[in-house]
């Protein structure tokens, strides 16, 4: 047997990967679900048309997942990350998904998340070292 090692990803790698655990589970899961992740993104902008935040999303198997969410500094505290949650949940919504979930890191916003109504359903200690990631879910339904 040998192991090979390849830094980032390699296409034909991962369509091989792929299309094994998908072969394995749709008799499982039946084969109307979405298998590949359908990727969006909301970009804010100010009166002048610069980026100033934005958020990056999938949906898989009518679950949307916040990948990430960033609003520059100066502008934090003032809804606009609200804003981009409310907008990515009605998304998620109009697609049908049941429910949302998130990471955060504990020195980031955890806070945020609970007061948009996610709960807290797991953390991995010292990840990264001295903190915690977070993990938080909403059901849509």
């Amino acid at each position: 047997m040998k192991i090979d090692f390849i830094k980032g990803q390699d296409d034909a790698v991962f369509s091989f990967i792929n299309k094994g655990l998908t072969d394995f589970s749709v008799p499982v899961l039946g084969d109307d679900l979405p298998w590949t992740d359908d990727k969006f993104s909301f970009v804010l902008h100010d009166d002048n048309g610069d980026m100033i935040g934005g958020l990056i999303g999938t949906i898989n198997w009518r679950w949307c997942y916040i990948k990430l969410l960033w609003v520059e500094e100066s502008k934090r505290g003032s809804g606009y990350g609200r804003a981009l949650m409310e907008r990515t949940e009605q998304h998620a919504r109009n697609q049908h998904c049941v429910g949302m979930h998130v990471h955060t890191l504990s020195y980031q916003a955890p806070e945020f998340y609970e007061l948009l109504g996610y709960e807290k359903f797991g953390q991995l200690d010292n990840y990264p070292p001295g903190h915690c990631r977070i993990y938080f879910k909403k059901n849509l339904v």
